[in-house]
């Protein structure tokens, strides 16, 4: 389908068009032009997490269900950035999440016993230990 484009503020000397592939003729054409309008503007606010997540393609066939989708991937998103901002030093903060998810969500570590302390060992391939140390001091200065 083709859908001319107006704009709200000035005149234009030329006619804009858009066009929606769609193969759906079920539905009638203004749900089919709702609906990819509704998914482009979930896909834009969906950016961030696509580019720093990798998740390229809703792994559901259902509108609803991408919808939901693209909503809990925007919620992690919001989450992840709330602690690197919340809890990491600053030269963190100039990153994307995906440093963020590689060094301090994905690291290894142990917690061992011994006598009457706890130890926690982190795998040598652990990059970040100082972000890390970071967040473990700025949760206990949080939390009294």
């Amino acid at each position: 389908m083709v859908v001319r484009l107006r704009s709200q503020r000035q005149g234009e000397l030329l006619p804009r068009f858009s066009v929606i592939l769609a193969n759906r003729d079920d539905l009638p054409l203004a749900e089919v032009v709702r609906r990819h309008r509704g998914k482009q503007g979930h896909e834009n606010a969906f950016k961030g997490p696509l580019v720093d997540l990798d998740l390229h393609h809703p792994p559901c066939r259902g509108y609803r269900a991408n919808q939901a989708f693209y909503a809990y991937g925007q919620m992690a998103h919001l989450l992840l950035r709330a602690v690197q901002f919340r809890l990491l030093p600053k030269a963190a903060r100039r990153h994307g999440i995906r440093p963020l998810v590689r060094h301090v969500m994905r690291s290894v570590a142990r917690l061992v016993r011994s006598g009457r302390k706890r130890w926690l060992l982190f795998a040598s391939c652990c990059f970040r230990r100082d972000w890390l140390l970071y967040a473990g001091m700025r949760l206990r200065i949080d939390s009294g």
